[in-house]
C-alpha cells in the first residue's frame, strides 16, 4: 500500500533524499526550497506511518548530498557544504543538536554505513573544476574564435559578469574556503575578494549597477537567501531583504530605481522589485519567475521561470501585467540581455556532450541566429553567463573535469 509521508509548504520545492533509521522510528530527508538550500528534516514514524509533522534537524540552508544512519539509530551521517567546503558530519537526531564534522572528508558525498563488525562507512569522493572562459563572439556560423580560461584555481570559480564598461569581471570562488565575491581585470588578472561573509554561503551571481559602483548579490548570511547591495568603493555590504523566504538572482533596472528579484515568499517562485533603499517589494509575475533582466527601453522585463534546467524566456511590462513567451531554448543562468538583442546558449538542439551554439535574438528581427560556438559548456545551475555591452566578447563558468572515487573509512565506530 502507498501512503503519501510529507507535504512540503508551497514555498519549497520539495523533499528528496530520505533515509529510514534500521530502527524503524524514523525517516531522515532533505527539505529544498530551491536547488542551492537545503536542510534535513526527521520524521517520527508509528507502525510505519506518519507520526506528527516533521522537525528540522539543522538549520544551514546549504547543499546536502545523501544520509545515513549509524546501525543502533543513534546517530547520521550525512554531506554538506555547511562549512564551506562540502565534508562528511555527523549528527544525533535529537532538537538542537550541531553537527560534528569528520576530519578527513573533504569533498565527501553520499555516505553508506555498513552493519556488520567492525563498522565502515564508505564515501564518494567528488570533485568537479569549474573556471571561468572568455570568447570573442565571432557572429558567424562559419567562424570558431578559440576560447580562453581567465579565472581558474583549484576552487570554483563561477557566476562571472562583465562591468558596464567591460573592464572588469566579477565572480563567485571558493578560493578563500569559502563562496565569497571576488573582482578582476577583463582578463582575469589580478583578482580581488570583496566580500567576508567567511562561513556562510554567498550563492548567487553579483549584477552590477548601470554606474558601476554597486553590485547586488544573494547570500545565506542569515539562514536563508536574502538580498545584498554592495558598495564598491567601501566594500561595505548592507542586507536588503529580510524574511522567511529565499530571495534570489538579483539584478538592477537601467535607471537605478529598482532591484529586480525571484522569491518564492509568496509560496512558489516569482519575480519581485524593490527600491534599493528598502520598503515593501511588489510582484511583478503571476505564473512563475526566478531570474530577471530589464529590456534597454526600461518597459520590459525578461525572465525565466526556475532555477533548474525547465527552459523557456519570457517577457512581462515592469509594473506587471501580460506575460509572453519570447525564447523557448534559453535557460537560467546561460542568457544575457545586451542593447541590440539576447545572447543564449541552446541546449535543446544539440546531446549533452556535444559543443552549445551561441544563439542571438534580435530586438529588430525578432528572431534568433548562430552567432558561435561554446565547445565544452554543460549546463551549471548556479551558473551566470555575461556578454560585453558591445556585444564583442562572452564570459561563463565551465566544468572543465569532473571525477569521482569511492573512499572507506575501516573502524569507523
Amino acid at each position: 500500500k502507498r501512503q503519501r509521508m510529507t507535504s512540503p509548504p508551497a514555498m519549497f520545492s520539495g523533499d528528496t533524499q530520505c533515509a529510514f533509521s534500521p530502527d524503524g522510528k524514523n525517516v531522515v530527508f532533505a527539505r529544498q526550497p530551491s536547488a542551492l538550500c537545503r536542510d534535513a528534516y526527521i520524521l517520527s514514524l508509528a507502525n510505519g506511518a506518519p507520526k506528527g509533522e516533521p522537525w528540522r534537524l539543522t538549520n544551514d540552508s546549504t547543499w546536502i548530498y545523501g544520509f545515513a544512519w549509524a546501525p543502533d539509530s543513534r546517530e547520521i551521517v550525512f554531506s554538506s557544504a555547511r562549512g564551506g567546503r562540502t565534508s562528511l558530519w555527523r549528527i544525533i537526531p535529537s532538537p538542537g543538536a550541531e553537527p560534528q564534522r569528520i576530519p578527513g572528508t573533504d569533498d565527501g558525498l553520499y555516505p553508506a554505513i555498513s552493519k556488520g563488525s567492525p563498522i565502515r562507512l564508505a564515501y564518494q569522493r567528488g570533485y568537479q573544476d569549474t573556471n571561468i572562459w572568455r570568447m570573442e563572439i565571432p557572429h558567424s556560423r562559419n567562424i570558431n574564435n578559440s576560447a580562453t580560461q581567465i579565472v581558474a584555481s583549484s576552487a570554483p570559480e563561477i557566476n562571472p559578469q562583465f562591468s558596464p564598461d567591460g573592464t572588469r569581471v566579477s565572480f563567485t570562488s571558493e578560493r578563500s574556503g569559502y563562496l565569497e565575491i571576488w573582482l578582476a581585470a577583463g582578463d582575469g588578472s589580478d583578482p580581488t575578494q570583496l566580500t567576508s561573509f567567511a562561513g556562510s554561503r554567498t550563492a548567487g551571481a553579483p549584477s552590477w549597477s548601470r554606474d558601476g559602483r554597486q553590485m547586488v548579490f544573494d547570500s545565506m548570511a542569515g539562514g536563508y537567501l536574502d538580498i545584498f547591495v554592495l558598495n564598491l568603493e567601501n566594500r561595505i555590504s548592507r542586507q536588503l531583504t529580510d524574511d522567511r523566504a529565499f530571495n534570489a538572482r538579483p539584478s538592477w533596472s537601467r535607471d537605478g530605481r529598482w532591484i529586480y528579484f525571484g522569491s518564492n515568499r509568496s509560496g512558489a517562485y516569482q519575480v519581485w522589485k524593490t527600491s534599493p533603499d528598502g520598503g515593501n517589494p511588489q510582484q511583478l509575475t503571476k505564473d512563475g519567475g526566478f531570474e530577471a533582466v530589464e529590456a534597454p527601453n526600461g518597459k520590459e522585463l525578461y525572465y525565466t521561470k526556475t532555477w533548474n534546467t525547465a527552459p523557456g524566456l519570457w517577457r512581462v511590462p515592469v509594473e506587471g501585467g501580460r506575460e509572453t513567451p519570447v525564447i523557448e531554448a534559453a535557460r537560467s543562468g546561460h542568457w544575457a540581455v545586451t542593447d541590440q538583442g539576447i545572447y543564449f546558449l541552446d541546449f535543446s538542439a544539440v546531446p549533452a556532450a556535444a559543443p552549445k551554439p551561441l544563439k542571438f535574438f534580435s530586438f529588430e528581427s525578432q528572431k534568433a541566429s548562430q552567432v558561435g560556438t561554446i565547445e565544452k559548456i554543460r549546463f551549471i545551475s548556479d551558473a551566470s553567463f555575461s556578454v560585453s555591452r558591445d556585444g564583442h566578447s562572452v564570459i561563463w563558468s565551465q566544468i572543465d573535469r569532473s571525477e569521482s572515487i569511492i573512499m572507506l573509512i575501516d573502524k569507523f565506530r
